[in-house]
């Protein structure tokens, strides 16, 4: 799979818990570097305590914290 994220692919959060977290990347913002610093995610059902509306995720934690995160794209 391609390293950047792209609108519409599915992340599974797993957060010091047995309870799994499941959304869709709703939007994306990139800084001036090109970097994916803000990633905004639609959560299906309960959002996790570490996810904010202002900030969203980093998208550099998502693609890196794989114990954390796991990313599907069809």
């Amino acid at each position: 799979m391609d390293k950047q994220l792209k609108v519409g692919d599915m992340v599974i959060m797993h957060h010091k818990s047995t309870r799994s977290y499941t959304g869709i990347i709703k939007r994306i913002e990139i800084d001036k570097w090109g970097y994916q610093n803000n990633v905004f995610i639609h959560w299906q059902g309960l959002v996790p305590h570490t996810y904010t509306n202002l900030h969203g995720f980093s998208g550099f934690n998502i693609r890196n914290l794989r114990h954390e995160f796991k990313v599907i794209r069809q």
